[in-house]
């Protein structure tokens, strides 16, 4: 079985790399592609962990694009994981998202929801900043947010 399309805790994945490819052996999995978003931070160490249990791996990545008011996942395989000008473009990439996390913060705050101090450095370097992981973190008990581009709001 081959599975191309994985995310590890270097995005919005849940499991670390070694995790992954333990949870892909269990499951059947022979071929195993790492996706995650706007970052090849995971591939080192998912690419060792799978030879350890002699899986194939093969390094991806999930980049995101707005075009108009969607989101555009596209997925790539098969390049340069050292390119500097794949790297500088990644960098950017996870600015834009702090970004726009930032903004839907900032829109919950206008409407009496403050969250989270701005500007936990520490934190960001460890965790790809996202909507998903920020609705984690947004939610008051009891809420539920719906998010669209730029926008949050409770219902």
């Amino acid at each position: 079985m081959i599975d191309l399309h994985t995310h590890t805790v270097a995005s919005d994945g849940k499991c670390t790399a070694e995790e992954l490819a333990a949870r892909a052996a269990a499951a059947g999995v022979t071929t195993l592609g790492l996706t995650d978003h706007d970052t090849v931070a995971g591939c080192a160490a998912t690419a060792v962990a799978c030879a350890n249990r002699g899986l194939e791996f093969i390094a991806g990545i999930e980049i995101t694009a707005v075009m108009g008011e969607r989101d555009v996942h596209v997925l790539g395989y098969f390049f340069d994981l050292e390119s500097m000008p794949l790297l500088g473009f990644l960098a950017v990439q996870r600015e834009r998202r702090v970004e726009r996390v930032r903004e839907m913060f900032q829109q919950l705050a206008r409407h009496g929801r403050v969250l989270l101090p701005d500007g936990d450095q520490k934190r960001r370097r460890r965790v790809q900043v996202g909507l998903a992981r920020s609705a984690l973190v947004a939610r008051p008990r009891g809420a539920v947010l719906r998010f669209g581009v730029g926008s949050a709001r409770e219902q």
